[in-house]
């Protein structure tokens, strides 16, 4: 996961091998890649830690949320560090659910400083499970209680994407199986993860469609990436919202090859050009 600070550096964490198990680890690079820091090990090691996600603050401190076995359960856990990788909290775990697997979190940070993530709460051996939210303030204390956002359990939902607008608001994009075959679906929720739309099927590909990627540029207008089988291949599919949910572009089909196209991954500049990385077959 990486994110730039208003220095124009890049701050990456991701999951490594320690002591034969995934731990986190996070490096800071200049504009042209040079490393500014070493690699620094984030989680202890002793357990499995993965599926980072990263968001910085307008104070440029990064704050990460990851699923992590320390307590013999899939649980979701939280830390801030500063802009060189300096812890600046403990690890804060999230979640207290012994059931269930707590995992696929996303992060994003508001204009205020405060934290928002959503995730998935899914069932040992199925899964199934439905979306949870939680708000923090910018030391990791909670400033909500875990809030449930969908209500379709006998559904896989993965692969979530969160992004705040200029007033605070929420925007999340994720995999959903509740049709029998994934697709993406939209939620729009106020600064507090209460819903302000109902979930909301945006591709209907009838043959499946995942991996959203979503930002959000200056007029607060909505941008989000997909992967789109309606046309056989997987292809990478585009729309673009206003901040009420309705489409100003419609879906276009980006890419069009016999070998298909996957994890797209979406970034906007301060023009609202929008920028799409993507793995090809």
């Amino acid at each position: 996961s990486l994110v730039i600070d208003t220095r124009d550096e890049i701050h990456v964490v991701w999951e490594g091998l320690t002591n034969n198990r995934r731990g986190l680890y996070y490096i800071k690079l200049d504009n042209d890649g040079t490393n500014l820091t070493p690699n620094i090990q984030l989680t202890p090691g002793l357990s499995r830690s993965d599926a980072p996600d990263l968001a910085i603050d307008q104070n440029n401190n990064l704050h990460d949320t990851w699923t992590d076995t320390r307590d013999l359960d899939y649980e979701l856990y939280y830390k801030k560090v500063d802009n060189t990788g300096n812890n600046l909290t403990g690890d804060i775990r999230l979640t207290f659910d012994h059931n269930i697997i707590s995992a696929y979190g996303s992060i994003t940070t508001d204009f205020t400083g405060n934290i928002h993530i959503v995730w998935s709460s899914l069932e040992p051996g199925t899964g199934y499970g439905d979306l949870f939210y939680i708000k923090l303030d910018n030391n990791g204390n909670n400033l909500t209680s875990p809030t449930r956002l969908t209500f379709y359990p006998g559904a896989a939902k993965d692969n979530t994407q969160i992004a705040a607008d200029s007033i605070g608001n929420i925007h999340a994009v994720w995999d959903d199986s509740r049709s029998g075959h994934d697709e993406v679906y939209y939620i729009h929720l106020n600064n507090n993860g209460l819903n302000l739309t109902a979930d909301q099927m945006i591709a209907t590909s009838i043959v499946g469609s995942g991996s959203p990627s979503i930002d959000i540029d200056k007029q607060n207008n909505i941008h989000i990436a997909w992967v789109d089988r309606k046309y056989g291949n997987a292809e990478i599919h585009y729309l673009k919202m206003n901040n009420q949910g309705i489409r100003l572009l419609d879906e276009i089909r980006l890419t069009n090859t016999p070998h298909g196209e996957i994890y797209p991954s979406l970034g906007l500049d301060i023009y609202g050009n929008v920028y799409l990385s993507y793995t090809d077959n």
